[in-house]
Parts: C-alpha cells; structure tokens; sequence
C-alpha cells in the first residue's frame, strides 16, 4: 500500500510539471439562480454549458404536476421544450455524475440519454421515470462533452392538467475537467449536435416561452 501510494505521489507530481494534471470543479446546477418563471428559455451560457432546446419553470406554477413533484431543491426545474430531444454541451470534457428525472405529465415516460465524447457515442442510458415521484438517476460519465435527451411514450397521469413527453430536471451534478482541450472539440460538438437534430426531426415551429 505504501509503495502504490508512492507511485501516486510520484505520476502526480510528473503530471504537475508537464502541465496536464486533470482539474475536477464540481458544479451542482439546480436553476434556481435563474428568475423565477411560468416557463422561459435557459440561456445559452448557463453555468458556462450551451443549451439547445432546454426551458425552465419554477415548479410550484404547476401544482400537482410532475414539475412540482420533481423540484428537488426550492424553485426552479428544467424541461425539455415542447417534449422534443435537447441537447447540452461544452467546450471541454466534463463527468456528468446524476442527475434527477420526473415526468411532468406522461407516467411509465421513456427517457434515453447520450454522452458523447469527441463525436463519438461514449454511454447509453435508457429509463422510465413517472409524476409521482423523481427518479434519481447516477450516471457517473466520464469525459464527455455534448449530452442528448429524448422522451417518448407514456401515459397521461389522469390527474394532470397536461399531457406531454416533458421530464423535468434538477440538481445535476456535474465535474469540469481541466486543462481545455484543443480547439477542435467544438467543431466536434456543432457537427454531433447537428447530426442528432438533423436525426430527430425537430419541428419545434415558433419559439414561445411556456408549456407547449
């Protein structure tokens, strides 16, 4: 044990001198440093991350609903728009550690996530999650830099006052890794991003903020 912590000490410090020692930076994003709302867009450089089709909404606006029900911490969620895929990502690798998942209409709601990792197809994870309760969701990815969320199917919960593929989001855990890597990772990350949205079909018509 003591020669292995040895070595440990000593790749360290080899790493450290030639620069690319990684950094891990935990962020929790909750969304609720975001002004509350009924239902707007996250902006684009939320927590230093780039989101494509992602609204938020504060979740007791919809009591009842799987948004209220799967508000982990006071405030705010985040939702896939119009129950469409949406797509997160970065300039550098990131681990994506969990997350939690409530269906905010349909129950037995099918959700499947994508890590990718320089344009190439790194995790496949696929659940069912319901309103009646969040479903925490421990991924433990590692060093990927674009994040694909599609819903589909499900019943709708006879108790809501909507229906729709919409899961709500909150407190996703997830470490920055450092040093940035080169350039070429966004150009990585457009043309990922743009295949699956190019894949998925999107039609989301005319942007407005709120439940659609």
């Amino acid at each position: 044990m003591k020669r292995l912590s040895a070595h440990l000490v000593l790749l360290t410090a080899l790493l450290a001198l030639s620069g690319i020692v990684p950094e891990a930076h935990a962020q929790l994003v909750d969304f609720d440093d975001l002004p509350p709302a009924p239902g707007d867009w996250i902006p684009s450089d939320y927590h230093g991350m780039h989101w494509y089709n992602f609204q938020y909404l504060t979740g007791n606006t919809l009591p009842g609903s799987g948004y209220e029900v799967g508000t982990i911490s006071p405030g705010n969620v985040a939702y896939n728009g119009f129950g469409q895929p949406a797509v997160f990502w970065d300039d550098a690798p990131f681990d994506l550690t969990s997350l939690f998942l409530t269906a905010a209409w349909n129950d037995d709601l099918s959700v499947t996530l994508l890590g990718f990792s320089r344009g190439e197809l790194a995790y496949d994870r696929s659940l069912t999650v319901s309103t009646d309760k969040p479903t925490f969701v421990f991924l433990d990815w590692y060093n990927v830099d674009v994040v694909y969320l599609a819903t589909s199917g499900g019943i709708p919960n006879p108790d809501s006052i909507g229906v729709g593929t919409h899961v709500a989001i909150d407190n996703m855990l997830f470490n920055r890794n450092y040093p940035v890597p080169e350039p070429a990772t966004w150009g990585t990350a457009g043309a990922v991003l743009l295949g699956m949205l190019s894949l998925s079909r999107f039609r989301l018509g005319s942007r407005k903020s709120g439940i659609t």
